[in-house]
């Protein structure tokens, strides 16, 4: 509606043209347009905006764990100026401590806090409220935090439900009993499921069942679902879903769906999709162990899947017929039909056991000759064989 009043009494266009001597007051007073409602608001001097609430920005922060700003060279006067200055955060923990426990203040949430208290930046404490704030309503909001920070997100959600803290560990000793581990929590996000503040993976555990039992789908794909799903789902406990995950493969395999994994021990299983799983997540900058899982004994895993280059050569059948449908979806030239002949013959000989030495093949050409296009085709050629491997490598002269 502002926009409509604008234009329609906006007046004729103007421009500014520099000559000489600027007046920037005259030029403001040129190029600026007041319109008829904008004129008529100003006259009778009613207000021109107004601010609602009033935000107060809370950290969050695990211990030792608040934001320092330094200049460079002066790092550790930094340091210890943020270990005298208490955090909002900390303070909160102060003044529940202090306080009686029939106290209004411990059942105040943290980001409840500036409604009833003020900050005082001077004394790093907070101050209760002596009338209300200037503007309506004062309310609280902590930053953001993403489910991938572990433990700082689930201390986070913590803070959301829980009141009258004393300290980080406050929410440990107070998390209610679980029915088979009586132990204390050591974690928040342990915490947080006692709490009942994380849902259960049911919904994950479905995708990922419904995903290994598509004919179609990769296995690298099913990892890269998992790795999605722990980075950017709240996942409620990650070593359970992971625990799942891995009877899923082993369900698969020992019913032939996945030819991937035949012939692989559960030890062997487990390794190699814990290896993959780590790969995937340090796309991510993240570790299995940032969710809490283990990495499983190595002592069985056959060495050559420790090489993951040699984990993605393992097909099994019908990734093999996928292979050998590419191959012959590729015709040749004249010139390319003989170097894949002679190329393809030596492979056969090697893995039939006719020839003892490696070999090296030279393919020579200008650009656009189809040499890649050729090395496309050796490789689908090799990897459509039973126990095929090609590594697609590159080397430079010196």
């Amino acid at each position: 509606m502002k926009y409509l009043y604008k234009y329609t009494y906006k007046g004729p266009d103007r421009a500014c043209v520099e000559l000489g001597h600027v007046d920037e007051v005259k030029d403001f007073l040129d190029a600026r347009y007041v319109g008829g409602s904008e004129a008529a608001w100003r006259i009778f001097e009613y207000p021109l905006h107004s601010k609602s609430h009033q935000v107060c920005r809370l950290p969050v922060h695990l211990r030792r764990g608040q934001g320092v700003v330094f200049e460079e060279g002066r790092e550790a006067a930094a340091v210890q100026r943020a270990e005298a200055r208490r955090t909002q955060l900390e303070a909160w923990f102060a003044l529940n401590r202090s306080a009686e426990p029939n106290d209004p203040v411990r059942s105040i949430r943290y980001p409840d806090m500036p409604s009833h208290y003020t900050w005082d930046s001077q004394e790093c404490a907070w101050r209760r409220r002596r009338r209300g704030p200037k503007c309506g309503e004062a309310i609280g909001r902590m930053y953001n935090v993403k489910p991938s920070a572990g433990e700082l997100y689930y201390l986070r959600l913590l803070l959301l439900h829980v009141p009258g803290a004393t300290d980080w560990k406050y929410f440990l000793r107070r998390a209610p009993q679980d029915e088979i581990d009586q132990a204390e929590p050591a974690t928040f996000r342990d915490a947080a499921r006692r709490f009942g503040l994380l849902h259960d993976d049911a919904e994950v555990e479905h995708t990922l069942r419904d995903a290994l039992e598509m004919e179609h789908t990769s296995r690298t794909k099913v990892h890269e679902l998992f790795a999605e799903a722990l980075v950017w789902l709240d996942v409620a406990d990650p070593t359970r879903l992971w625990a799942r995950y891995q009877n899923m493969l082993r369900e698969q395999r020992d019913v032939g769906r996945d030819a991937t994994y035949a012939g692989c021990s559960n030890a062997d299983l487990a390794c190699e999709a814990y290896r993959i799983l780590d790969d995937l997540l340090q796309g991510y900058g993240l570790h299995p162990e940032t969710f809490g899982i283990s990495a499983p004994t190595p002592e069985v895993v056959d060495p050559r899947r420790a090489y993951r280059e040699y984990n993605a050569e393992l097909r099994g059948p019908m990734a093999r017929e996928q292979e050998r449908q590419k191959c012959d979806a590729m015709p040749l030239n004249e010139e390319q039909a003989p170097a894949f002949a002679v190329v393809s013959a030596c492979v056969a000989d090697a893995a039939a056991g006719r020839h003892g030495g490696p070999n090296v093949f030279y393919i020579d050409g200008p650009a656009g000759a189809g040499k890649t296009y050729l090395y496309t085709k050796l490789l689908h050629a090799v990897r459509a064989a039973e126990g095929g491997i090609a590594l697609a490598v590159a080397m430079s002269a010196p």
